[in-house]
């Protein structure tokens, strides 16, 4: 599955590089949703890094 597909239907604009295995995020007003984004990545089958 792909992270922009899910992050997009949670709302939010993602441009992916999986060979530099980065994403970033776009919304609307309102502000990024950090659990939001969290969630769609995990759902995707992927992780977040911390740090």
């Amino acid at each position: 599955m792909l992270i922009e597909g899910e992050l997009e239907d949670a709302g939010m604009r993602a441009t992916c590089s999986y060979a530099k295995q980065t994403v970033e995020v776009e919304v609307d007003g309102g502000g990024l949703n950090e659990k939001k984004v969290r969630e769609a990545v995990v759902k995707a089958g992927y992780g977040i890094a911390e740090g």
